[in-house]
């Protein structure tokens, strides 16, 4: 019997292979993808307020050397941000989080390539320590009035930067690995779900 650990492995090198091929991955790896999309995200929000661990099923090592390619799995945040383009400074929400960028929630959208700061949380440190970093604006949901954003990259962040923004990603996945009930559905459901119709 697989692990929820092994299909968040799967789906973590499935998705690097998407990203790798532009998006285009074979009919039946992109219907896998898209099986394990749906336990990722439901495994993150179904988890995200459960507040008593059953036990530390993952340490940081096993979770750090199984998900090698976690450089792009996001994960759902929820924290005030804020950039600076030009000489004006604006407010966002973060969405989600991966190593690469973010998605932030504003009602000022830039325009892809754009330049900005990004002031976010020190990651563990709170409001009192920001950091600050140079994103680019890789694309935005300016048409959108509920849901407009955008998505950001981070350039080259700083080696102590980096270190703390991947024990956060992996710390985030630790702490919903080892929380409460499993997950219901096993792998392949939505696939026979949708044959069925």
């Amino acid at each position: 019997m697989r692990s929820e650990l092994d299909l968040v492995q799967e789906f973590c090198e499935l998705n690097q292979g998407k990203i790798e091929s532009w998006g285009s991955l074979p009919v039946a790896s992109e219907q896998r993808w898209q099986e394990l999309k749906g336990f990722y995200d439901s495994l993150l929000l179904s988890r995200a307020t459960n507040k008593v661990p059953s036990g530390d099923r993952y340490d940081r090592k096993e979770i750090m050397t199984r998900l090698e390619n976690r450089s792009r799995l996001r994960i759902p945040t929820e924290m005030g941000v804020f950039f600076c383009y030009g000489n004006t400074y604006a407010p966002a929400h973060s969405v989600n989080l991966s190593h690469g960028g973010l998605y932030v929630s504003s009602d000022i959208t830039l325009d892809p390539g754009d330049p900005v700061t990004l002031y976010m949380p020190n990651l563990g440190g709170g409001y009192e320590h920001l950091f600050e970093t140079p994103v680019d604006v890789v694309w935005n949901a300016s048409r959108h009035v509920e849901n407009r954003g955008m998505g950001l990259k981070f350039h080259e962040l700083p080696e102590a930067t980096d270190q703390q923004l991947d024990e956060f990603i992996v710390g985030y996945l630790r702490d919903r690995l080892s929380k409460g009930n499993t997950i219901a559905h096993r792998p392949g459901w939505v696939h026979e779900r949708w044959a069925a119709v």
